[in-house]
């Protein structure tokens, strides 16, 4: 209480020196502890430089965190695909050779294990992009260029079809083809990215870019290295993805 008293009688006298001494703070003291400050200039000079690296990287992490909601989306588009397949192919006796006439009858079969909000007897009917809408991964314009018929799930989801031929013969080996867009009509419409395809065989599907069907053994073509080749159309994503 002394001390306080002494401390408010110097304060009356108006005596800076004895204050000083009071409260052990010294005139050079006093200019220490002013200079472990920064200045303006610094700080604005800091926020300016956060503000160049945040720029330079954010939009990379959200790219990747992106790429990453997509694949994740693709792996469950295609287990719900695997799971309706193999439903059609046990409601079949195991094998879908000439089970179906030609695509919509797949399409009608198909549409009886989704979950959908509308089907379309040709893809060009509000199911699938429009040609030279949607992209392979090097960035061309891609088109179906045959007959596809198309389903929009119930999640927004696209899906595209034909089942081509019916014999599940042929240079390929299989029944039909598949194409997903897993986020609907959204950017960036790509091969690769959010839109990937599998191939339906008698007894069971698989991703584009499996270990030995003719898109793996094309990779000029197909390949989901783009560094690599350039003008790959990104098919083999589909199988990278899933089995990464």
């Amino acid at each position: 209480m002394k001390k306080f008293t002494n401390l408010a009688a110097e304060l009356n006298s108006g005596n800076p020196a004895e204050l000083a001494s009071t409260v052990n703070l010294t005139p050079r003291k006093l200019k220490r502890s002013r200079g472990k400050g920064f200045t303006l200039a610094e700080i604005l000079i800091t926020l300016t430089v956060i503000g160049v690296v945040a720029a330079l990287t954010i939009p990379t992490l959200l790219q990747n965190t992106n790429l990453a909601e997509l694949k994740t989306a693709w792996k469950k588009s295609y287990a719900d695909m695997s799971q309706a397949v193999m439903q059609m192919v046990n409601d079949n006796g195991g094998d879908l050779s000439n089970a179906y006439a030609d695509s919509n009858a797949f399409k009608n079969a198909l549409t009886g294990k989704l979950s959908y909000i509308k089907t379309c007897n040709t893809y060009e009917s509000g199911c699938w992009h429009s040609d030279n809408n949607w992209y392979g991964l090097s960035g061309a314009p891609r088109s179906l260029g045959f007959s596809m018929t198309g389903i929009i799930t119930s999640d927004g989801k696209l899906i595209a079809m034909t089942y081509d031929t019916p014999a599940c013969t042929g240079l390929w080996g299989y029944c039909g083809y598949v194409n997903v867009d897993v986020n609907g009509f959204k950017k960036p419409n790509t091969v690769g990215k959010d839109i990937f395809g599998l191939k339906v065989y008698k007894d069971k599907i698989l991703p584009t870019g499996t270990q030995g069907d003719y898109h793996y053994n094309h990779p000029d073509l197909y390949s989901c290295d783009i560094k690599t080749y350039p003008g790959t159309a990104g098919a083999n994503c589909s199988a990278e993805y899933l089995y990464q």
